[in-house]
This record gives structure tokens, sequence and C-alpha cells, in this order.
């Protein structure tokens, strides 16, 4: 009764997701004995690990007992019905690793009724444990009151009465206005002043399309500019060129000349001093 207790409370506390149950293993006694013992040489001291999904949980170990009894409660949290609970128990050494005693898992509890014992064994070693498990009932919102509804009657709408039988006398009637309100509605003025939209002066086209005639002027005026330029320049290109191939004819036909007359003096076949005079013609480009 007291388990049921601390079961209910637990899963009141820890809410588990959709296919989770907040279980709790029970392992109750075995039957192990190390086998690799030296007879004579004392008893095992026995412990269990119990892992179910990702949470793991140990008992506490039972010295020089060969048949212990642990009746120890392992609370292992929201686990799936499907998952493998594995129960490993291990023989207590101080000076060398723990010894493997049994090694037994149980592969889904769905099919298993909530409390069920389970004995696992191997050969002579055996151990028992029980599983019992908690749902944490979902909460629901508390339901919300309906609003009340206040009913106003609508006002009727007053008929005019009944006018009297018009006199013989010609003297002119009044008719009376009716109470009944009128089914066309009644235009609502609104209360967001109306501004015209501002319109463009003439003026003011004119004198955007004078700036655009005087921007179109300079700009021409500017082209005209830098053509002339641009002329000016080849004309000193070209006459600077024209003059230094001037320049360059003048001198090759100096060299001509000098080269001609030294051929005239230096004749082997002169025969009597007479000069030769070879006329050059000089043309200047």
């Amino acid at each position: 009764m007291l388990r049921a207790l601390i079961l209910a409370a637990v899963a009141l506390v820890q809410s588990c997701d959709d296919g989770e149950v907040d279980l709790n293993v029970f392992v109750c006694c075995a039957s192990v004995k190390d086998r690799d013992k030296v007879p004579g040489d004392g008893r095992s001291d026995p412990y269990c690990r119990v892992s179910a999904g990702l949470h793991e949980k140990t008992t506490s170990t039972k010295n020089d007992d060969d048949h212990p009894n642990w009746n120890e409660d392992l609370h292992m949290g929201c686990v799936s019905m499907q998952s493998t609970i594995a129960v490993h128990c291990f023989d207590k050494d101080k000076y060398d690793s723990d010894d493997s005693l049994l090694d037994e898992h149980i592969r889904g509890f769905d099919n298993a009724t909530n409390g069920d014992t389970f004995h696992l064994s191997s050969g002579s070693q055996w151990v028992d444990v029980a599983l019992s498990w908690a749902t944490a009932a979902p909460t629901t919102a508390a339901p919300t009151a309906a609003p009340t509804l206040t009913f106003r009657p609508t006002p009727r709408p007053t008929t005019a009465a009944p006018s009297a039988a018009p006199s013989t006398s010609r003297a002119p009637t009044t008719a009376t206005p009716s109470t009944r309100p009128s089914s066309a509605p009644t235009p609502v003025p609104s209360s967001r002043p109306t501004t015209a939209e501002p319109t463009a002066a003439p003026h003011a086209k004119k004198k955007k399309k004078t700036d655009a005639e005087r921007a179109s002027a300079g700009i021409v005026v500017a082209l005209a500019f830098l053509a002339v330029a641009v002329l000016a320049a080849g004309g000193f290109v070209a006459k600077a060129l024209y003059d230094t191939r001037r320049q360059g004819v003048h001198h090759a036909i100096e060299g001509v000349e000098l080269a001609t007359v030294e051929a005239v003096r230096d004749n082997p076949f002169d025969d009597g001093g007479y000069e030769i005079a070879i006329p050059v013609k000089r043309e200047f480009v």
C-alpha cells in the first residue's frame, strides 16, 4: 500500500510523454554464486545493476551472501513500455574488477500486467524482479463559465394617429409628420477634413522646362569647347611632326653634299688639278 502511494505521488510530480510510463523496478532476491571461486574461498559480495532506456540504477552490495535479499525499489523514471530492461548482477571485488554473475534482459513489458514478477535465470543463477509503473493523469483545463447574455427589447416605432376627416371648407390642411423612422440611411458627416489636392502653378512647369533647356544648352557649349580644344591640340601635334620631318630632311641633304665634295677631292683619276664641280640640287620640302 505504501509503495502504491509513493508511485502515485511520483507520477503526479513527473509527467511523462505519450507512450511512456514512470517505471519502478523492485529487486527482490537472488541466488548468485561466483562459480570461479575456489571452494573455501568465501562467499560472493553481490549487487545488481538495472538499466532501462537511458536510466541506470544499482542496488546495495550484500557482503558474503550467495542468496541475498535486497527488497529494494529502483525508480527508473519515464521509460517506454517497449524498452528493454537489463538486470546485471556482479560480485564486488576490492582489489580486482568485479566478476559477472548474471546478465538477463526483459525485452519490453507492454504485454505485462502492472506489478508482475519476472524470474530471470541462467543455469543455477537467478534473480527475481517485479515491475510496476504509473501514468500521470492528463491535466484538463477547468471549463470556463458560459458568458451571460443580456437581451434588450428593441423599441417599436410609434405609428401616427389617423387624421380627422377633411372639412368642407377650403382652409389648407397641414399633414402630421409620421414618427416611423425612414428606411433610408442618414449620411453621417465625416469628421476628417477634406483637403483639396494642390494644383501645380502653370509657371512652375514653364520654369522646369526652362531649366532643362538651359542644361541642354550648357552641355552643347561644353561639347563645342571640347571639340575646339581637340582640334587645336591636333594642329599643334601635326605642326610639330612637320617641323621634325623638315629638319631631318635638311640634315640629310647637307650630309650628302659633304660626302660628294670629299669624294671629288680624293678622286685618283684627277688629271691636272681640274676640279670637277657636281651641282647639287637642294630641295626643301
